[in-house]
């Protein structure tokens, strides 16, 4: 028998926030779910292996949900790193649509339920028993924790109590649609979270050896109420906290610079292994909370490569750049710790480099693709000389075809990767190494059929 497996399982090479999803909790969030058989790949003639995106084309058979006709095109990323299908004519799918992001087209998004069709899997047969009015309204939900836990389900009238089933998801028949509390209870102090940021939860307790929480569902007819939430550890002993203010080398509020924490060591390499971040308000204030007592230090920048929000190397407070002069701070149990300023020094010179990008036959490459039909430019990314990828600013297409520019930091090193797609759907890239200089010499790259990630090629560039 094939079945719908869940999302985080059937995606090899990504990560899914949630796992598990109910088809009634998918039903429920896709604006379309029907059956249907692939009738063609709407792709502009790429190649299958160089396919990125494309409509697919379905004849429609069962409608679920949507105002759907007989047939319809939806949308879908092939050969990313969270593609799972790539579709073949003929066969039978389920599918939950969403809304494009343009708001006039359907897609199937990743993480989500859609896949081949049959009959007899836990989609079908639900999908069955709600056209056949047999369904019946569940609360649902979703925590791993290694310890036994309590979930009971309330309405005005009486009280239900969820069942554990498998992969630490409990489960509460309620007897109609409606609106019904949720209460759990963890045997530890917990940290609640969830990824549906209108999910709100109440703390109802929270002491070393329990914590109690509350929400409120509304269970849809013939539907369910599904949440997933992760349950961590904390130590309520640690209450103290670390606040400062970062400047400018004017002393101005910085606002866009991350800085970190860390327990401080004698050993710097052993400090900067693990760190909290916290990103300042825009008065320039930051804060870390939920500290044990111990000695800390204040830093920015701990890989010592600049980047595009970050122009500086590594600094520690109170704004130097030796650890030796760092400044340490002690802290004690519950109490909390206002630093002196962190005054940056100033920003590292920027250079515009211009790179014209080719074809071996000397034409500028000036697409992504020419078979879209759009005015993207080609991929051009920016790595660090051991090959990191790095954030840098937007580029810029120059009037003359072909020729880009950003911004670099003058005196570093970079490698430069430029890809894009020919005619024929092929996927071509180069790369080119190269430091940046005062004035900035113009940087030509040509294109080549495609030969691997950045770190692929400085392993052959050393």
């Amino acid at each position: 028998m094939l079945l719908l497996v869940s999302s985080a399982l059937r995606i090899e090479a990504c990560t899914c926030s949630e796992f598990g999803v109910p088809p009634c909790e998918e039903y429920r969030r896709a604006s379309a779910v029907f059956v249907g058989r692939v009738r063609a790949i709407i792709d502009g003639g790429v190649p299958r292996e160089n396919r990125q995106r494309a409509d697919v084309r379905f004849d429609v058979e069962q409608v679920f949900k949507g105002n759907l006709g007989a047939s319809v095109d939806v949308g879908y990323m092939f050969n990313s790193s969270c593609s799972w299908s790539n579709f073949e004519l003929g066969d039978r799918w389920l599918v939950y649509a969403y809304p494009a992001s343009d708001g006039r087209r359907l897609q199937i998004p990743f993480c989500t339920g859609s896949g081949q069709f049959n009959e007899t899997n836990d989609d079908a047969v639900f999908l069955q028993n709600l056209r056949d009015h047999k369904t019946e309204e569940f609360v649902m939900l979703r925590i791993p924790v290694a310890s036994e836990i309590d979930v009971s389900v309330s309405s005005n009238q009486e009280m239900f109590r969820a069942v554990a089933a498998e992969d630490s998801l409990y489960r509460a028949k309620v007897p109609q649609a409606g609106k019904y509390k949720v209460k759990v209870t963890i045997p530890f102090a917990a940290q609640i979270t969830s990824f549906d940021p209108e999910f709100a939860v109440k703390i109802l307790e929270r002491t070393e050896s329990r914590t109690s929480l509350e929400y409120e569902v509304e269970v849809e007819k013939g539907l369910c109420s599904w949440r997933q939430v992760e349950a961590s550890k904390v130590d309520l002993k640690a209450t103290a906290s670390i606040g400062g203010k970062l400047l400018d080398a004017e002393r101005r509020p910085v606002s866009g610079v991350p800085v970190f924490l860390a327990k401080w060591n004698i050993d710097e390499t052993e400090v900067l292994r693990n760190r909290d971040i916290a990103f300042p308000d825009k008065n320039g204030g930051f804060l870390f909370g939920g500290l044990r007592e111990g000695k800390y230090v204040v830093l920015v920048n701990p890989y010592d490569f600049p980047e595009k929000d970050v122009p500086y190397l590594k600094g520690y407070l109170p704004g130097v750049l030796r650890f030796s002069d760092a400044f340490v701070i002690e802290l004690e149990q519950g109490k909390e710790a206002n630093v002196i300023d962190f005054v940056l020094p100033r920003k590292l010179s920027s250079r515009t480099v211009e790179l014209q990008v080719v074809w071996p036959n000397g034409k500028p490459v000036t697409h992504q693709n020419p078979a879209w039909n759009d005015e993207r430019e080609p991929w051009i990314s920016v790595y660090k000389p051991i090959g990191d990828y790095l954030e840098h600013p937007n580029v810029t297409r120059l009037a003359r075809q072909g020729v880009y520019s950003f911004s670099l930091y003058e005196g570093f090193s970079y490698v430069i990767s430029a890809e894009a797609y020919n005619a024929r759907g092929e996927r071509w890239n180069g790369f080119a190494k190269l430091t940046v200089t005062n004035p900035q010499k113009s940087l030509k790259l040509t294109l080549a059929p495609y030969s691997g990630e950045a770190k692929d090629w400085l392993e052959k560039h050393r």
